[in-house]
């Protein structure tokens, strides 16, 4: 069980000061602490109200940033944003390990537990206040960025191939098209020389980052087989 500490720096990281600390506390409190403490309530339901504020503005930031986004792209870079991997490392940027209260029943504070308190802490400020602090409090914290996306996609195949192969993927730009103001770019990933992937892009990095993603859906099924 951990104790909660100085929450006025947390309010301060996350730039929001709850009228109601009441808020704040069970946004921090496990349903390990809970079980133990049918006094104190959990996160849970706070947890389910912060996912959807979480994906109602991240939905309306990308609508506004990128307007000719297309529907499927949105719904990609929505998921990585709101993944757990990704609020993940919110919440140990704000030092959340240090505040939420867990039962004994938790040796270790999981991912999935960091995830869904900053998810809480979104739902606790939207009653707090209102869903224009939310929009404040994400903009803060997430930084909501194509190339930050298209850049993680190409650091997992990284991680991914020197696993595997112990080997980095190589990249190479094979073919540029398309008028000047608006060129085409197709980059060829090679694994080891073994494996090849092509893609498109507007740029270099998101051809390459196409190029990522199919590297990654391909050899995640072979890790699988393998596995299996």
């Amino acid at each position: 069980m951990r104790t909660r500490i100085n929450l006025s720096k947390l309010e301060e990281d996350l730039g929001y000061v709850f009228t109601n600390k009441k808020w704040l506390m069970t946004s921090l409190t496990h349903s390990s602490y809970s079980y133990n403490h049918p006094e104190v309530k959990d996160f849970e339901r706070l947890e389910f109200l912060g996912d959807a504020v979480l994906k109602l503005v991240v939905s309306h930031k990308l609508f506004v940033l990128y307007p000719e986004m297309s529907e499927g792209d949105m719904s990609k870079l929505r998921a990585y944003l709101v993944s757990d991997k990704h609020l993940t490392k919110i919440a140990k940027k704000l030092n959340l390990q240090n505040y939420l209260l867990i039962g004994s029943s938790e040796r270790t504070i999981k991912d999935s537990i960091l995830s869904a308190s900053f998810e809480a802490i979104l739902g606790a400020v939207y009653m707090d206040s209102s869903l224009k602090q939310c929009y404040k409090i994400i903009d803060k914290l997430m930084n909501i960025k194509i190339e930050e996306y298209e850049e993680d996609s190409k650091t997992v195949l990284q991680e991914l191939t020197q696993s595997l192969f112990g080997v980095l993927p190589e990249y190479k730009v094979i073919d540029v098209r398309g008028p000047s103001h608006s060129p085409i770019f197709e980059v060829q990933l090679s694994i080891d020389n073994k494996f090849f992937y092509t893609a498109t892009g507007s740029s270099k990095k998101q051809a390459q980052s196409e190029a990522a993603k199919k590297a990654l859906n391909d050899l995640r099924n072979i890790r699988r087989d393998n596995i299996d």
